[in-house]
């Protein structure tokens, strides 16, 4: 592992840690997060995100780390083939609007307990109360990456503190990673930011060609998250609108 690298940012310091694989090297870069205020009331008597499945998100951020920054930079069919595969989802049918609209870009890993919620409470605004997702989960999860499911649920309520979205209201756990699209140094939106649950920068990408998601979409995904912590990742940087493999943060 590479020794701890120092970039200064706008918004404070952020660290870069350069990551190395047998066959790829990736840069991923530590955003500032803004701190939770209050959280969300627990269900009964357990943790407000008892939903998480927290082994299975541990190997989703392996598997980000594993692809590295080339994994992310490829034509977009391929980019969004890597999502799926690191998220634990599998390329199929069920599976065609994960990271293909604004809304669809959070990845999450819950547990099997709670695979059949559905928001009939209507406690997620904007979501229809009877959002079953249970048996797609099922189907399309790689099993692999251990207990619990996988899905990409919808972003919308993400931008509030505690997030009132999808993963954290109906299926109470935390998100692996949100996918979100950076305005970049010309509002291009051609460069992405996949972040944590606390807005931490995992990974970015800048994918080739212009096959991409339609640009309102990418643009409607970024205000979304627009002044929460999730958008600091995609803001403290004005990254090139094209791909640089010689580029890191480190430039910054």
């Amino acid at each position: 592992m590479a020794p701890l690298l120092r970039v200064c940012c706008a918004l404070g310091v952020a660290s870069a840690l350069e990551l190395a694989s047998p066959r790829r090297r990736a840069v991923f870069t530590s955003g500032a997060a803004v701190a939770t205020t209050r959280a969300l009331p627990a269900l009964g008597d357990e943790p407000a995100y008892a939903g998480t499945a927290e082994e299975r998100r541990q190997a989703v951020f392996d598997r980000i780390k594993t692809l590295g920054i080339r994994g992310f930079a490829e034509p977009w069919p391929e980019t969004r083939r890597n999502m799926l595969w690191a998220g634990g989802l599998k390329d199929e049918p069920r599976t065609r609007g994960a990271f293909s609209d604004y809304n669809h870009c959070d990845l999450v890993c819950m547990l099997p307990a709670v695979f059949d919620e559905s928001n009939a409470d209507g406690a997620v605004k904007g979501i229809s109360t009877s959002n079953a997702l249970g048996e797609a989960i099922r189907g399309a999860s790689l099993a692999e990456l251990g207990a619990g499911g996988s899905w990409a649920t919808c972003m919308l309520g993400c931008g509030s503190e505690p997030p009132r979205d999808v993963a954290h209201v109906q299926f109470r756990a935390r998100v692996a990673f949100k996918l979100v699209w950076c305005p970049g140094a010309t509002d291009s939106y051609r460069r992405f930011v996949l972040v944590g649950d606390d807005g931490t920068l995992l990974a970015s990408g800048a994918p080739t060609g212009n096959d991409l998601p339609p640009l309102e979409q990418r643009k409607k995904n970024f205000a979304i998250v627009e002044g929460s912590k999730y958008a600091q990742a995609a803001t403290v940087f004005r990254w090139p609108d094209v791909y640089d493999p010689t580029y890191s943060g480190e430039q910054s």
